[in-house]
């Protein structure tokens, strides 16, 4: 945290000092008299809007990821720092030790008028001062980034990558069911849930009475145990090779526990078993504010509770402190949720966001006959109004 902390205290110099550089006048680091003459307005704005989005786009990464950088958005930023620095090179330093055209050499001579400290060779262009502090902002920047720790919530497509993580019995193994370890075949799924969501809110639904409209069908639905696929074919056979390993590993879920009986089902059909290795075998009722949520066969029944507060409130019931939790989830709020607990507890935290069924739900597109089912808010209490009259007549 130390690091990323010097990161992005770095970050946010650099950006400061690489936007506007060309828009203001700084003697004798700057000369704006001199960069007028050689730069029209034009392009001087527009040479500060692209340098100011090569610094603004890895300084906002690291200040919306800074308590877990997941591996795309460090890379992204050794990127951006590493095009910069060899921008920098080859714009200056190779001209600078190599010689470069005419034209090269006269398009610099903007920075002539500014500060120098290296000493001149021939009729070379020099850096000047204010251009190498840049260079080693950059550099500082990018050797930071290298430097950070691996990042603590990865992406990946296979659910066998959690066996290079759990490394003994004192890892805690947790798994997210629906579009992790299995899919729905069905009608109602994840998928049709998450759109009709966004469905509803199109209508002029918020967020909570959308959910108030929608679970009721959901719930309806997953009771009933609809067919389910695992995500991949080797998810029972890695789950297995972990439970002969002796290693913890238990199903948490945002389903609810009236849906325990279906869910356990589903798994049986797929030949999947989560009480082998639980925690604790028995089943647990943990009051939470919003729903008390339930361990059941294995499996963490979490409801509409934060993951990482069930949990947190699942360990202490049971006494129990893992070294490590390596949690797989398509979710990357809930992978968040349970690393912010794992970190306030002392744990060590892993979390695969999975990504294999990811293609399917940006495929999938909503059916009319489940678009019927929702009503615009207004239409909905006028339904609702209406209901009592209808049958007291």
């Amino acid at each position: 945290m130390i690091l990323l902390n010097i990161l992005i205290c770095s970050a946010t110099l650099l950006f400061l000092a690489l936007a506007p550089h060309d828009l203001v006048n700084f003697p004798p680091l700057t000369n704006l008299v001199d960069m007028k003459k050689y730069e029209s307005d034009a392009r001087r704005y527009t040479d500060a809007c692209i340098n100011g989005l090569f610094g603004l786009i890895p300084l906002t990464l690291l200040l919306f990821y800074r308590t877990a950088l997941p591996g795309w958005a460090l890379k992204t930023i050794i990127g951006f720092y590493g095009v910069l620095l060899i921008g920098a090179f080859f714009a200056w330093y190779v001209p600078y030790f190599f010689g470069s055209s005419a034209s090269h050499r006269e398009a610099f001579k903007k920075f002539e008028n500014t500060h120098h400290f290296l000493p001149k060779r021939g009729e070379n262009i020099v850096p000047n001062t204010f251009h190498v502090i840049l260079h080693v902002m950059m550099l500082a920047c990018l050797t930071l980034a290298f430097t950070l720790p691996s990042p603590k919530i990865i992406t990946s497509a296979s659910i066998a990558d959690i066996e290079q993580h759990s490394a003994d019995q004192k890892t805690l193994v947790l798994l997210d069911l629906d579009q992790t370890v299995f899919e729905v075949t069905g009608t109602v799924h994840e998928h049709w849930f998450s759109h009709m969501l966004n469905h509803a809110q199109t209508l002029g639904h918020t967020y909570e009475s959308a959910l108030k409209e929608l679970v009721p069908h959901y719930v309806n639905a997953m009771s009933k145990a609809p067919p389910v696929i695992p995500a991949e074919d080797g998810t029972a056979t890695v789950i297995k090779q972990l439970q002969q390993r002796g290693i913890n590993v238990m199903g948490l879920t945002a389903r609810g526990a009236m849906l325990s009986a279906s869910t356990q089902r589903q798994l049986n059909s797929i030949d999947i078993d989560f009480n082998h290795t639980s925690i604790v075998a028995h089943s647990i009722s943990l009051p939470m504010t919003k729903e008390t949520a339930h361990l059941e066969h294995g499996i963490l029944f979490c409801g509409p509770n934060s993951k990482g507060d069930a949990l947190k409130i699942f360990l202490n019931a049971v006494s129990h402190k893992p070294e490590k939790i390596v949690f797989v989830d398509d979710k990357e709020h809930h992978l968040r949720s349970v690393m912010n607990m794992a970190d306030a507890s002392g744990i060590d935290f892993v979390g695969i966001r999975y990504s294999r069924l990811d293609a399917k739900m940006h495929a999938y597109v909503l059916d009319d006959a489940s678009k019927q089912l929702l009503k615009p808010p207004a239409a909905s209490q006028l339904a609702a109004l209406s209901t009592p009259a209808s049958s007291s007549s």
